[in-house]
């Protein structure tokens, strides 16, 4: 491995992160004619939405493991590790991240073979369809990383595409309105492919109808259900997805939320318990739809007794973000880095001046505090970010 080391590579990474998001598919189209990178249109599978990606394309990957078939799939952004982003089954196997051999071997290919400045995301996306393409696995499931239009893997046309919800996040880039959204997103959907519409709102339904309908593209809307969480649906509309790639070979036994002998894996910090004593929930939901489903979730288990722990990025706005998961327990407003996007101080004081609460910096002072009662479930949410740096810390 030409003594090039994991540090090397994260190292090459920070460097990419300094060049920022710079929306367009110029360089990855550059870098993908370079590559040769082609994958079959029909065993490519593409997911956009504000909510539920990542557990419906890790379903969904399951899934068709349970059938036999080979998959790849990308998750976006990753939480503990960084080889969540690049993994893949084997028929009715496990659920594997990419080799580290594997991941520095391509890398240096990468860089030996473009000149082109990459932002970070880009790269992932570059070092992920190289491996998939090298494995030659059955399918491919891509998650978008943001809106879709201009989102990295939106060079590659998928055969199937699947929106999963349409909320207003990110909206300096997509757009200050549901419709606005959803028309970025909708571009993941190319002449000859199908979509599956998950969102239930009928003017949306109707808006990707129409852009169905100019651009050849097959629509189907997912039906209603009564779904119990946003995991429920997000399972439900990953077994249509299912028996639509599938056809003829599509087994509903395999693919039974209570099937007894598989327990599907979820992505870290989707209501994932990490202490039975106390009890800690992490949980990445970090925008208005995303913190609604969570508290109707505590609500259910919990009632309203529960502490908060929560952060976000500087992105957000915790003003109007923390009455949407604040609980009648204690409450912890937690400052830290995030490689410099974190919350600053002074809007984190404001917080506790609205809403109570306590400011602490992610470190054992709020570790030891937060064991001095160990009565009520703990909450740790408002980024995937500082999901992650949690668990560091708590597993310290």
């Amino acid at each position: 491995m030409t003594g090039f080391s994991k540090e090397d590579f994260f190292a090459d990474l920070d460097t990419m992160i300094g060049r920022g998001v710079k929306p367009g598919l110029e360089r990855m189209r550059a870098a993908t004619s370079q590559l040769k990178l082609h994958f079959p249109q029909q065993r490519l599978i593409h997911l956009a939405g504000t909510n539920g990606k990542g557990s419906t394309t890790l379903f969904l990957s399951q899934m068709l493991a349970s059938h036999g078939k080979s998959v790849g799939l990308t998750l976006s952004p990753h939480v503990d590790d960084f080889r969540e982003r690049i993994q893949f089954l084997s028929p009715s196997g496990s659920l594997q991240f990419i080799a580290w051999e594997d991941l520095i071997e391509i890398h240096l290919e990468l860089k030996q073979a473009l000149d082109l400045e990459c932002t970070y995301y880009e790269w992932v996306i570059l070092l992920a369809m190289r491996y998939f393409c090298k494995q030659d696995f059955d399918f491919v499931v891509l998650e978008t990383g943001l809106g879709g239009r201009l989102d990295a893997t939106n060079v590659w046309d998928a055969g199937l595409a699947a929106i999963t919800t349409v909320g207003l996040d990110h909206m300096a880039y997509l757009g200050d309105t549901h419709a606005k959204i959803l028309s970025e997103k909708l571009c993941i959907a190319k002449p000859g492919s199908r979509l599956l519409f998950a969102p239930q709102d009928q003017n949306l339904v109707e808006q990707a109808q129409e852009y169905c309908a100019q651009n050849q593209v097959s629509f189907k809307a997912l039906a209603a259900g009564q779904d119990a969480s946003y995991l429920d649906h997000n399972f439900r509309l990953a077994r249509e997805l299912c028996q639509m790639i599938l056809g003829e070979e599509f087994n509903a036994s395999l693919v039974s939320p209570k099937r007894s002998d598989h327990n599907w894996v979820l992505p870290p910090a989707r209501f994932e318990k990490i202490s039975t004593d106390p009890l800690v929930i992490r949980d990445g939901a970090h925008n208005e739809q995303g913190l609604k489903s969570l508290r109707q979730k505590m609500l259910s288990e919990w009632g309203e007794n529960y502490d908060l722990v929560f952060s976000c990025l500087s992105d957000r706005d915790p003003l109007s973000l923390v009455p949407l998961i604040q609980g009648k327990g204690r409450c912890f407003w937690v400052e830290f880095d995030a490689e410099g996007r974190g919350t600053a101080r002074a809007v984190w004081d404001k917080v506790q001046r609205q809403y109570g609460g306590k400011v602490l910096e992610l470190n054992e002072e709020l570790l030891m505090t937060l064991q001095e009662q160990k009565s009520k479930p703990i909450l740790v949410c408002g980024s995937l970010y500082f999901c992650g740096a949690f668990l560091s810390l708590w597993q310290r």
